[in-house]
């Protein structure tokens, strides 16, 4: 059984997720992982019965995009021997007859303007939907945004916190905050690399908390990927409560898990969506969050979130003031986590999604 997927690197994080629920299925099936190559030549590939065969496009122009669909991957699917296509990109390849698994990326339904293969994919959509064997989407809420589409025809596979993210007893939380924190309690927060207007209001929302607080609970904010912009380097050494916002960067699963299983609690904010990875890895931890409104979000979080009902810093600022002197609200927050996260099983979802994969290869 041999399952093609195709693949854009700026597809966004939720194409990043299902191609690691795909290749931890495929680990443990004892499927072959392979990557197409377009420079060497098909009958020099050598790919075994059961595999999953990674197709990374690169085109970006709406005129590239659409050639590749329309001619290049149809050809690649026929030498692969594929029994049925993944496409990640909110694509759905039509000239083929092979069943026809399209993923939905959240940033297909992010409001912004984008370029590259999102906004095609955009552009697309009414028929990739109609021309799709199955949907999958990353929550009920945005299954519900097609109209006039079967239920059965859509699949919701969530986010779900890698094993890595866990609850912390107070003994681990000590060792943590003594060693990113100067045994300061402290919020997290984690922003897109070059987030540089996010991180301002950030900053002015904790200058007001600091400016009611009058003590040494601290900022930890976390970078999405590895490191941050030097305009965002440049913002925090001229802020004025510097010694109490630490840029941590360049930091394994395993730490990051930690800082944020040890936080008082997390501040979640975006440019234009929400990170429902973090969202996760943080319920993951029993963290209380504090987010902007958003249908995702609530239906990811539920009573574990304190919902900020608009984006100035003032709301910001106040809900941070209301969750750092409410204990009652900070540990119903807490069981509510744990009782959210109990929901995102990865194992669970990943199996599912398997099961969706193996139907369409043997249909």
């Amino acid at each position: 059984m041999r399952i093609a997927v195709v693949h854009h690197i700026k597809a966004g994080d939720y194409a990043e997720y299902l191609s690691a629920l795909v290749n931890s299925q495929a680990m443990q099936k004892d499927f072959a992982v392979k990557v197409w190559s377009y420079s060497i030549p098909a009958s020099q590939q050598y790919i075994p019965d059961d595999a999953v065969v990674y197709i990374i496009m690169e085109a970006n122009s709406r005129f590239a995009v659409s050639w590749w669909y329309a001619v290049k991957l149809p050809a690649i699917l026929k030498k692969i021997g594929a029994k049925a296509v993944l496409d990640l990109n909110g694509i759905t390849p039509v000239k083929t007859i092979l069943p026809k698994i399209t993923a939905f990326p959240e940033t297909v339904f992010a409001g912004d303007k984008q370029r590259g293969i999102i906004d095609f994919a955009k552009q697309q959509l009414p028929h990739s939907v109609s021309k799709a064997s199955k949907m999958i989407v990353h929550s009920a809420d945005k299954a519900t945004a097609f109209k006039n589409v079967p239920e059965n025809k859509i699949e919701v596979i969530p986010f779900t916190p890698p094993s890595a993210f866990r609850t912390f007893e107070w003994h681990e939380k000590i060792m943590i905050k003594a060693q990113q924190a100067d045994n300061k309690e402290y919020f997290i927060a984690v922003l897109e690399d070059e987030a540089e207007e996010v991180f301002v209001r950030l900053l002015k929302a904790f200058t007001k908390f600091k400016a009611w607080q009058q003590s040494s609970m601290q900022l930890l904010i976390l970078p999405k990927f590895e490191s941050f912009s030097p305009g965002i380097r440049q913002k925090h050494e001229t802020y004025k409560y510097r010694e109490d916002v630490r840029l941590l960067e360049d930091l394994e699963e395993s730490q990051v898990a930690s800082v944020l299983a040890s936080a008082y609690g997390m501040v979640l904010l975006w440019a234009s969506h929400p990170d429902l990875v973090v969202l996760t890895a943080g319920l993951q931890c029993a963290l209380p969050v504090i987010s902007l409104n958003n249908p995702d979000v609530l239906e990811y979080a539920g009573d574990a979130a304190v919902y900020v009902q608009d984006e100035t810093v003032d709301a910001l600022s106040a809900t941070m003031i209301q969750l750092y002197k409410d204990e009652d609200l900070h540990a119903r927050l807490k069981e509510a986590g744990k009782n959210m996260s109990a929901l995102l099983n990865r194992n669970e979802y990943e199996m599912r999604f398997w099961r969706i994969l193996e139907t369409a290869a043997c249909s």
